[in-house]
Parts: C-alpha cells; structure tokens; sequence
C-alpha cells in the first residue's frame, strides 16, 4: 500500500479513536454506569490491536527492505568472488603454461 495513504488511513483512525473515547469519557463523567466502563475497556484493547497490525506492517516493510538489501549485497559479492576465481584461474594458468614451457 502507497505509505502516504496508509499513513493519511492511520491519521482518520486516530482521529476516530480520539472522538470516540472523549465522549465515552465525557459521558461517563456525566454519569458513571458499569456499560461505559466496558465500552472503554473495549474500544481500548480494540485500539492495542490496531496500534499492533499497523507496527507490524511498518516492521514487516522495513525487514522486508532489508532482506531485498542484504539479498543484493549478497549477490553482488558473489559476482565480484566469482569474477575474482576467474582471474585468478586464468593467471594459474598463465603460470603452468610458463613452467611447462620453462620460463
């Protein structure tokens, strides 16, 4: 998901949240009932676990550029190890055709 939208998404939930809880909490100032109580306790633990899928899709981008990263990395160095073997096999060879030649 583009993160400016998923960002702006976020920004509305909390926004929401916040509209929310303040009049629970406003009306439970009014007059105290055991049902507000829960709603609150509810709309809580729901804002836990949205707070958590959101730093879990943010961590999961961020590893997951950094596997793409480590991945690259990785393969360049490989491409240089084997350009690297490949020079030296060819001077190895270079030198066994001196020796055998006896120079």
């Amino acid at each position: 998901m583009n993160k400016k939208l998923h960002n702006l998404k976020h920004i509305r939930y909390l926004t929401d949240f916040e509209v929310i809880t303040n009049n629970l909490l406003n009306w439970k100032k009014k007059k105290p009932i055991k049902e507000l109580d829960d709603m609150l306790e509810s709309i809580v633990s729901i804002n836990h676990y949205v707070i958590e899928i959101y730093e879990n899709e943010l961590y999961h981008e961020q590893i997951q550029s950094e596997y793409r990263s480590d991945k690259l990395r990785a393969i360049d160095r490989a491409t240089k190890a084997e350009s690297k073997v490949l020079e030296l096999e060819n001077e190895i060879n270079k030198l066994k055709t001196k020796i055998q030649l006896g120079l």
